[in-house]
């Protein structure tokens, strides 16, 4: 009997009930039966619903966590068993030679003397030199080698040292067991059960050698079976044949193991590993004001949710909406397909645009939606300033009773619908309806992909529009993975060795591939398809170096420079149309490089190429560079290497920025321009001269090139006459004539254009930018 007390008592069992619907909604007790007797009593209807956990994105991403942080102490558990482990064997030193002497009972015995070869031992110390062949090394005088029988012999040449590097282990090992082998197996067909069996050849053996001083026959088989199976039949019978050659091989080997050896395996041809430390807080001065409007927006959407009137009765006649959605459409194929490639004109055109009613179509009132949101300066030849917010909700809102109708078909229409009007919700500052939106079509694509893979083929394949309809797909889905990466950021739900959020990744290299141009796109579609394939190969290359750069609090230096060869590499692959003829980090002025690229006038796809390209170094390089009042002369090479690098990247960018943003304002890349921004603020307080007042120029640069698209529509008591604004008698002509142009189809228009003012991040980035150019000490 136990004497602990606690073993007598009965085990409790939790036992979870699961009541009826009436007996929960009044709190009663209830005996689940069919039905229950309070149910039975009073005559009640008795209905069960069967519980189950949440089955949304929330509880998907706490199970992950808790997998991933399951399996993360299992691999902690097993390093640590490891570590004791390798501590143990080294505690031992240098293993002597052992001898086992089987007696009759079997039991076997150890000792520190000398272990005696005996000649047949030779058969299982052959093996080991079969693969990979090795030249014969030589015996020097006063050294015995197993071939004439010695009992006694050293198993390494004299001045070899065994593991010298971490990679020369298995080398060092049959170097010195180079010279036991003279002979090689060769695999003979077996006619029975596809059977290999291994002879001799003697390849290195002195030919004038007498033939009895060659070892015996190695009788060892290897079977590959029928069903798949292998087997190998050796001749060791014993315990005692396999640890007496054991024994000499042990005895080569116990010299102290390098801590390097046990380190991950990462290339070094670079000589050792020089580790280096992150810094732990970027410096994100100016790009973090618009990151943390747009998170405000994300947690109180009702703090940035602006009340926009509805049209009046002159702006939604059918004849004056179904011009104006033409209009856009044309504008949507002439300038964002251009800039960003992610559907194919004609198979769009055909299958989804209606000229009768465009806006029966979802996927067509969502890009009008869309465009009235985008950057684009060309919307506002179309439609007036003021009133863009208002014809942003009424698209919006006939796309969003479309897919209502449509919600649960698996269509590319109702695919292409959800992102576009996912990206209108974005740039409305409505980041929860957004995220909600783009998980839905996620989810949508999971359907969608496998029916125009081509190594599954369906009815759908027939179909003429086939490889329209399918580079659709692939180019929506790419530019959906770059929308959830943002949405990700700003919603702060990160994927680190975990599931996605929307689910699985969606594989788009393995099963879609990268956009391609068809035949039927005109010169200017082509070359932005090519150049969105050239940038998405690029960043898959490079996205295993860009993790552990991201996770890790410090990397060794090799990874940086693996990372930098594998842009140089992109750059120097792309087709000779696709680059600038520019040198890469050049140390000429501004003014050679605004020169060259005036002469040469590079189009937009190329510029593009070259301004990510300087984005990766910078990117990359901002995570070891100096703190602002950090000690230049102090810091160590790598941090002042990576400081030269940055400043010249983000120079380039400013520069190649403002040359493309004066042909093309519309649709630029913001953020690398604010990452540079953030440089240029940093390298104010450097103790170069030189360096400051470069830096300043190129803070004025930016805030002109943001003046020149994405900060158009601010304000203008933040932006008037502040960086040269046009003339007052000239804006003044503008006005008349847009108020000519739009005489009569003012009514109920203008009345609440203080309500629908609220540009929210941009004024925000505005305010920012002015006071960081006070902060930093220039003068406009």
């Amino acid at each position: 009997m136990s004497d602990d007390p606690h073993d007598n008592k009965r085990q409790r069992t939790i036992v979870k009930t699961n009541p009826c619907e009436a007996c929960r909604d009044h709190k009663r007790k209830c005996s689940m039966g069919v039905p229950c007797d309070r149910c039975r009593l009073l005559g009640l209807d008795c209905i069960y619903i069967v519980t189950k956990p949440p089955d949304d994105e929330e509880y998907f991403q706490i199970a992950a966590n808790l997998q991933a942080r399951a399996e993360f102490e299992a691999l902690q558990h097993q390093m640590a068993l490891m570590e004791a482990e390798l501590g143990r064997m080294k505690a031992f030193g240098p293993m002597r030679a052992l001898t086992c002497t089987a007696s009759e009972n079997g039991d076997c015995s150890t000792s520190m003397a000398g272990v005696k070869i005996e000649p047949d031992l030779l058969e299982d110390v052959k093996i080991l030199d079969t693969v990979p062949k090795l030249s014969h090394s030589p015996s020097t005088p006063g050294e015995s080698t197993f071939g004439n029988g010695s009992e006694s012999g050293s198993l390494s040449p004299p001045g070899q040292t065994c593991f010298s590097s971490p990679v020369s282990t298995s080398s060092c090992l049959a170097g010195d067991l180079s010279h036991i082998s003279l002979v090689s197996p060769v695999v003979v067909p077996d006619a029975k059960d596809y059977g290999f069996t291994t002879k001799e050849t003697d390849q290195n053996a002195d030919p004038t050698e007498n033939a009895d001083s060659k070892p015996p026959h190695l009788d060892w088989s290897v079977v590959i079976k029928r069903d798949g199976g292998l087997s190998i039949n050796t001749n060791i019978n014993q315990f005692q044949d396999l640890l007496t050659v054991l024994a000499q091989i042990v005895n080569k080997t116990s010299a102290p193991i390098p801590s390097s050896f046990l380190s991950p395996s990462i290339d070094r041809p670079f000589g050792p590993a020089t580790w280096i430390h992150k810094r732990k807080n970027k410096f994100v001065y100016v790009r973090e004001e618009h990151l943390m409007v747009m998170r405000r927006a994300a947690k109180n959407p009702d703090s940035f949710k602006a009340v926009i009137p509805s049209l009046s009765a002159h702006f939604t006649a059918m004849d004056f909406v179904n011009n104006l959605v033409h209009s856009l459409m044309e504008l949507y194929w002439n300038c964002c397909n251009n800039h960003n490639p992610a559907l194919h004109r004609s198979t769009f055109m055909s299958r989804f645009y209606n000229p009768r009613d465009p806006l029966s179509s979802p996927a067509v009132a969502a890009i009008c939606a869309f465009l009235t949101r985008s950057k684009c300066l060309h919307v506002q030849s179309l439609i007036p300033s003021r009133l863009i917010p208002q014809f942003g909700e009424f698209f919006f809102s006939h796309a969003r009773d479309k897919i209502e109708d449509t919600f649960d078909q698996e269509d590319l229409e109702t695919f292409i619908a959800l992102i576009y009007a996912g990206q209108y919700k974005y740039h409305s500052m409505d980041i929860k309806s957004a995220f909600m939106l783009q998980g839905h079509a996620h989810r949508l694509a999971e359907l969608l992909i496998p029916a125009y893979t081509i190594e599954s083929p369906t009815s759908m394949h027939c179909q003429p529009d086939f490889l329209g309809q399918r580079e659709i797909l692939c180019r929506i889905c790419y530019t959906l993975r770059g929308v959830s990466k943002g949405l990700r950021f700003i919603m702060n739900e990160r994927r680190h060795g975990q599931d996605r959020c929307h689910g699985k990744g969606l594989n788009l290299v393995e099963r879609l591939g990268y956009p391609e141009p068809l035949d039927d796109e005109d010169p200017m579609t082509r070359r932005a398809v090519l150049s969105s394939r050239f940038f998405h190969m690029h960043m898959d290359s490079g996205k295993d170096s860009r993790q552990q750069l991201r996770w890790e609090d410090e990397v060794p230096f090799e990874v940086i420079k693996r990372f930098e060869n594998r842009m140089n590499a992109f750059y120097e692959n792309l087709p000779p149309e696709f680059r600038v003829n520019l040198t890469l980090f050049p140390q000429t002025d501004e003014g050679a490089v605004r020169a060259q690229l005036e002469r040469d006038q590079p189009d937009r796809c190329a510029l593009s190429l070259l301004t990510k390209f300087y984005a990766g170094w910078m990117f990359v390089h901002e995570n070891f560079v100096l703190g602002p009042g950090e000690d230049e002369e102090m810091a160590s090479g790598i941090a002042r290497r990576s400081q030269a690098i940055c400043s010249r990247a983000a120079e380039m960018i400013t520069l190649l920025f403002d040359h493309l943003t004066a042909r093309w304002p519309c649709f630029p890349d913001m953020m690398m321009l604010l990452v540079a921004c953030d440089v240029h603020v940093r390298n104010t307080a450097s103790l170069d001269k030189e360096q400051v007042e470069r830096a300043k120029r190129m803070i004025v640069l930016t805030f002109r090139i943001m003046r020149r698209g994405y900060l158009k529509r601010v304000d203008k008591r933040w932006l008037g006459g502040l960086l040269g604004e046009e003339d007052e008698e000239e804006r003044k002509v503008k006005e008349e004539e847009e108020d000519a142009r739009w005489a009569g189809w003012k009514e109920g228009s203008w009345g609440d254009e203080t309500k629908i003012g609220n540009m929210g991040a941009e004024e925000a980035l505005c305010r920012k930018l002015i006071r960081t150019m006070k902060d930093v000490g220039i003068v406009l």
